[in-house]
């Protein structure tokens, strides 16, 4: 095994045992910081959310997109869920929506939510980019979707 980090083929089984075991544990260091990411503003944001609306499910997405170097948190939704689906608020409650909203620093939310995603997916904006969402759901989970962009071109040669 090479001991300068770069990548080496394992020659003998120990080799192998010894790299699995490396990459679990970098997985669970991983795993435990990711845990770890405090968001104070926006569960101070969801609290008001559900404190607002306590006989409906609420449900929270922080929305970002990007692509061609370039990306940003662009809004968050609100809506319920239902038995069935999910409903967005209608006109009053939406009326009530946006006055909650008003009251929090979107720009800091966006802020606290970045580490986040730029540690779980790096180069989220490149190229084709990305879009998802931080989803605050009303059991106290918490969830990233992260949906990337990929362009498949396929190319053929004929002679003539």
């Amino acid at each position: 095994m090479s001991t300068d980090n770069t990548p080496s083929t394992p020659r003998n089984m120990q080799e192998v045992l010894n790299l699995l075991m490396e990459e679990s544990l970098r997985i669970s260091e991983e795993s435990k910081s990711r845990k770890n990411h405090g968001t104070p503003l926006a569960d101070a944001l969801v609290a008001e959310m559900r404190s607002a609306f306590p006989n409906d499910k609420v449900v929270v997405r922080v929305c970002y997109s990007g692509s061609g170097d370039d990306g940003w948190f662009n809004d968050i939704d609100v809506y319920f869920l239902t038995d069935k689906d999910r409903r967005w608020p209608d006109a009053t409650e939406m009326d009530k929506v946006n006055a909650i909203l008003d009251k929090h620093d979107k720009g800091k939310i966006y802020e606290e939510l970045y580490p986040i995603l730029e540690a779980r997916a790096p180069g989220w904006e490149i190229n084709d980019g990305s879009q998802g969402g931080f989803v605050f759901n009303p059991d106290g989970t918490r969830t990233h979707q992260h949906d990337e962009n990929i362009v498949d071109i396929n190319s053929s040669e004929w002679e003539f």
